[in-house]
Formats: C-alpha cells, structure tokens, sequence
C-alpha cells in the first residue's frame, strides 16, 4: 500500500472512487481490486479487476500460523497428553473434548463433507466443514499424513466448486430486500480459512496459491458488499470523512423503535401490541433506563461483524493490507456508533427475540468475538492495534463525554462477562410496558435460555469465543467466568445452539476449550 497517513481510528485505508451516469444511476463504483456496476442480472454486482489473482502463495508466518503459535501448539500438546496438569476440575472434559476431536476428524479419512450443490443455500453452511476443521487441528497435534491428506481433499474440492464463487452474488438485486450481509457464507469461509491456516504448512507452494487465490476472490465480494452497504450512510468513509453522513447517520436523530413480543408466544405479529416503541438497551437494578438505542447502531450488527472477520481473517492468512485495513475501519466505527460508554450495544435491541430475554446479548457477543478473531490473528503476527484500540467517538449519544471511559475491546468484554456474573444487573427492556420492571424472568444473567419456549434448555452463548482475548486484554474475570462455565459441565462436551461443540459464536475455532490460552 503507499503511503500512510494518520486518521480516525488510527487506520490505514485506501480511497474510494464513485463514478455516476447521467441519469444518476449506478455505473460504476470502485471498489478494492474490483468494481461495483449495474447488469441486467443485478442492480449491483461486484467485477475483480487483475489485482484480484495472486502471483505468488504469502510466505509461511514464523514460529507457526496466524490462528496458532508454535508455543500454543506446544501448550496444547501438552494439555492433550495430560489433562490432570489443568487440574482435576477440567480434566474430565479435556478428556471428553480431544476423544471428540478426534472422532469427528477421523470420520473425514472415510466420508468427505457434503457436496454444496447450489450458491445460495446458506443455512447448509452452517456446519459444513467442521470436521475438515477438526482434522486440521488434529494434523496439527498429531502430524498424521492420512488426515492431512484428507484436509487437502476437502480444501481444494471447495475451490473447484462452483456454487462457492460467491461473485455470483448480486451485492443487490433488481428485487427483493437489500441483504446487509451473507452470515452463513462468511462463517463457511471464516472457517475454511482457519482449517487452510492450520495445515498450510504441510502444502505444497503450488495447493497454497491455488487455495489462496479462491479465498481472496471470496473475501473481496464479501468486503466489497460491506464498503457498499456502509457508504449508504458514511459516503466518505474510506477516505476517512465521516463528516458526511446520509439516512440515519445524518440529523435529525433516528431513535430506534419496534415492535416486540408482548403477548410473550415467542412471535411478532398481529396479536401483539401494535405500536412500535423506542427501544433503550436495558433496565437497570434500580429500574433506570439504559441508552436509547439508534437507528444508526443497527447498521453494525451480528451479520456485517462475522463478514468483516472472515474477509478480515483473510486478508492476515494472504498477508492482504486492503483487506486487513477494512476490517480494521469496521471494527473501529463499530466502537463508535454501536457501542455505549457504559458497555451496552445496539444489539441490545435484540433482547426478548425467540423468547430469550438476552438474546440481544448473544448478538453483541458476536460482534466482540468477531474482533477478537481477527485481532487475535494480527497479534500473532506483531500488529496488536484492534486490542489497543479506543475511541471516545460516536453520535446520537454513543459518544464518550465528560468522565465517560473511552470504549474499547476490553471495556465492552468486561461489562458483557460483569453482566452474565451478575455483578452488574441489567434485565430486558420491554417496549409495551409503560413502567418497567426487572425481574428474574427478564435477567440478562442466565446462562441457558430456551428457544421458542422450549422445554429444554439450551446454552445461550459460545462464551468460550471470548477465551482467545484473555493473553491480549486486561479483563481479570473473563479466564474466572469462562472456567467457571466450563467447570459446570460435568458431561461430555455438548453442542450449544447447532453451530457444534464448545466453539465461538460463528463455529469458526475446533475445540477452543482444548485450544485456549
């Protein structure tokens, strides 16, 4: 990239070019290594220009890869070789998670993953390639050249498939809604590039820039589709101007209202309350009302977070500082426009959905784990500038003043963990009711939740997503809450919510409880 310069959020970033037709329709935009233009198939679309292909394969990291170390792996060999070292309180599940491990890695040695037969099945993604991934870290612990040929099979069947080009998208169509992101598509590819990360090192030069080449590709329609969506409201925001603001980043002040379950059937329609409402973040312990929520805040949600850490996490795996600059950029408007000085998010908003009072809460703690992810990944490779990162930016009241604490990582983690500790009280926000009242039933403290009404519960949150941040942010009870959850299950490892077992929020991470800190 050339030149650097300081601007918000401490960023490098490139700039951004917009090239308009006559009639004030979309002709073209430039985009990184690509364009946006209008065709008869899609309103818009996103073209790679000869940038897009890599010459050469990133050269290997030292001292291991960008989603491990060489003295992690070593501490996880270690821990798989005698769980008892991590004290006799976690053994039984290190036991039960590495036999889990490597049941699901070795099914790949006699099935490959399913065949993805068309682009737009996104739930099917879900999961698909998690056993790839499990194989990849147990090549790692291992070195078994059986399961790194199976690794190899299934990441080069992905990129000879079709139906995974994602620049088959339209970044929008001539009809239908406008999607803000592709959630399942991203975790696919989240996930794929930490499986790739794992055993590269075990490729040849030649498997590596084929692999490198497709991620690139998908990463670039994923950014592309981001950079779009956001300068709908900040048009000069790769160039660091937000200064200029449109729809609900500009006056006057959008405050977010909806309506909500009130009738408590775990459904939004007709025979709820009718009126929408505004929303604030939470009640307190003494029935005080957290922030309003914005518009604007919605913008920086769950969905956008996962596609910004799987094109983010790309660009580290490539060594790519367009890539890596954007998900930077993301991350620090997140801070500013999502985020409250007391902790809360905009996903707060979110609290109540499917009958789960903190619901909102698992969304932010999506989005903090989608930072981390890529965070993580940059620390590893000496750039820790997203773990350091604060702000005491923001609009319509996100914005730090006064003895407010600047907002960070670190202060958003803290106040989520003091949150489900019950240290800090906080209880569901209810639209329909015109006093407010916190109690047990509206608690953002539990653990476990029930979806739809469920009679069975299941466990709200992949907190163990949160594990990797512990060696890079200073949130002493973090390691505390998350021994303390893992010390409470006294069975075999359990799949949370149908992404997969003791992972983070978007499946991307195996095992993080045999591969944590």
């Amino acid at each position: 990239m050339s030149g650097s310069r300081v601007v918000l959020f401490r960023l490098l970033v490139g700039a951004l070019a917009i090239f308009s037709g006559a009639s004030g329709a979309l002709a073209q935009e430039a985009t990184y290594a690509g364009a946006l233009r209008g065709t008869s198939r899609c309103a818009i679309e996103y073209v790679p220009d000869k940038s897009a292909t890599l010459s050469r394969a990133a050269a290997l990291p030292k001292g291991g890869g960008v989603v491990w170390s060489s003295s992690e792996l070593a501490v996880w060999r270690d821990r798989v070789d005698d769980p008892r070292a991590s004290g006799l309180v976690l053994a039984p599940l290190e036991i039960a998670e590495y036999r889990r491990l490597q049941e699901s890695a070795r099914s790949l040695l006699t099935t490959d993953e399913e065949f993805i037969d068309a682009l737009d099945v996104g739930v099917n993604r879900a999961k698909h390639g998690s056993r790839a991934r499990d194989a990849s870290l147990l090549w790692l612990l291992e070195r078994d050249s059986q399961i790194l040929a199976a690794v190899r099979r299934y990441l080069l069947q992905q990129i000879e498939n079709p139906n995974n080009e994602f620049s088959a998208f339209c970044i929008k169509s001539h009809v239908g809604p406008v999607l803000d992101a592709k959630f399942f598509e991203s975790s696919w590819l989240l996930r794929y590039a930490v499986t790739y990360d794992y055993v590269r090192s075990g490729l040849a030069a030649s498997d590596r820039l084929k692999i490198e080449n497709w991620m690139r590709r998908q990463a670039l329609v994923l950014s592309a589709q981001v950079d779009w969506g956001l300068s709908r409201i900040f048009p000069g925001r790769l160039s660091s101007n937000y200064t200029l603001r449109s729809g609900p980043a500009a006056a006057p002040y959008q405050p977010l209202s909806r309506q909500m379950d009130s009738n408590g059937d775990c459904r939004v329609d007709s025979l709820d309350e009718p009126e929408s409402a505004t929303v604030y973040a939470y009640v307190g312990e003494n029935q005080q009302l957290g922030p309003r929520l914005s518009v604007l805040s919605q913008y920086y949600n769950n969905r956008r977070a996962v596609q910004v850490a799987a094109f983010g996490l790309v660009g580290v795996v490539i060594s790519d500082s367009g890539l890596i600059d954007r998900a930077k950029r993301y991350f620090g408007e997140w801070l500013a426009y999502a985020v409250w000085p007391d902790g809360s998010e905009g996903e707060y908003a979110r609290n109540g959905d499917y009958c789960i009072p903190a619901q909102g809460l698992i969304y932010s703690a999506g989005n903090m784990q989608a930072q981390i992810i890529v965070a993580s990944a940059l620390a590893r490779a000496g750039d820790q500038s997203l773990f350091s990162l604060s702000t005491r930016s923001g609009l319509w009241g996100s914005e730090s003043s006064g003895d407010q604490p600047s907002k960070s990582l670190a202060l958003a983690v803290g106040k989520y963990v003091d949150v489900r500790r019950g240290i800090v009280k906080r209880f569901m926000y209810e639209t329909w009711r015109v006093s407010q009242s916190g109690r047990e039933t509206t608690s953002l403290k539990p653990a476990q939740s029930k979806y739809m009404g469920s009679g069975r519960p299941i466990e709200s949150l992949h907190e163990v997503g949160f594990w990797p941040a512990a060696r890079y942010i200073n949130v002493p009870s973090l390691v505390a809450h998350l021994t303390e959850r893992m010390a409470g299950r006294n069975k075999e490892a359990l799949a949370s919510s149908g992404l997969g077992d003791l992972t983070d929020s978007f499946n991307a991470y195996p095992s993080i409880f045999l591969t944590r800190p």
